[in-house]
């Protein structure tokens, strides 16, 4: 299954009969949810990009690659019915924002710059108009929170404008004593949602993009 790409994976979410397959076969190769799972402590981390997943990891004791996947790829259904679900959220067009300054850094040299050689050099507009068709890349948030084979929510939602008063609360109610986030993959550039162009259709685009996220997550939606 390592060398099926993107958007193979996304055909297979779609579907219960080849997700359920897929997932048989996680199990009989061991690869069940590496790297988002703590068996021992039965934690299921979702890793949303660009909401400080990488400290999230770190804090929960998250070991092997990181993963992007979306729940229904990255768990079974057994293990998401039964294990504490975590999952981190951030206002959506800064969640965008914050993606474009990290994907177009020079320290940035992943996945995405493979497959887009000259991707440092795009406008946001652009950074938009291709990403949007990415099934992972800056999807909106909502996916994050389903898994297509059951109806159970995730257990605790952690939101990025109050992160150490939710941080503090998950490690209470996790008995993770004494510790704190740490402050890992920080984006050296502030994020600002002034970066967006004044464009009133393109920010009409984004916000429908991300629409579904202002309603089920609670954010106040921008003016255009």
């Amino acid at each position: 299954m390592g060398i099926l790409n993107n958007s193979a994976l996304k055909k297979i979410e779609s579907s219960k009969t080849l997700l359920s397959a897929y997932h048989l076969y996680q199990d009989l190769t061991g690869n069940a949810g590496t790297g988002s799972v703590n068996h021992e402590r039965k934690l299921v981390f979702v890793h949303n990009p660009k909401v400080a997943g990488t400290s999230f990891r770190d804090l929960l004791g998250l070991k092997g690659n990181v993963s992007h996947l979306t729940p229904g790829l990255l768990v079974n259904k057994k293990i998401w019915k039964k294990y504490f679900v975590i999952v981190a959220v951030r206002e959506p067009l800064e969640r965008f924002v914050s993606s474009y300054n990290y994907h177009t850094a020079d320290r940035y040299d992943g996945f995405y710059l493979k497959k887009y050689p000259d991707m440092k050099l795009w406008s946001i507009e652009k950074y938009f108009e291709i990403f949007s068709r990415e099934p992972f890349g800056i999807i909106p948030q909502v996916n994050y929170l389903r898994h297509p084979l059951s109806p159970k929510k995730p257990n605790f939602i952690v939101r990025y404008e109050s992160l150490d008063r939710d941080v503090n609360r998950l490690a209470a109610l996790l008995k993770l004593d004494g510790q704190v986030l740490p402050r890992l993959n920080d984006s050296k550039k502030k994020t600002d949602r002034n970066q967006l162009p004044a464009d009133r259709k393109f920010r009409s685009k984004l916000i429908e993009f991300y629409r579904e996220d202002y309603v089920e997550l609670g954010y106040p939606l921008p003016n255009v």
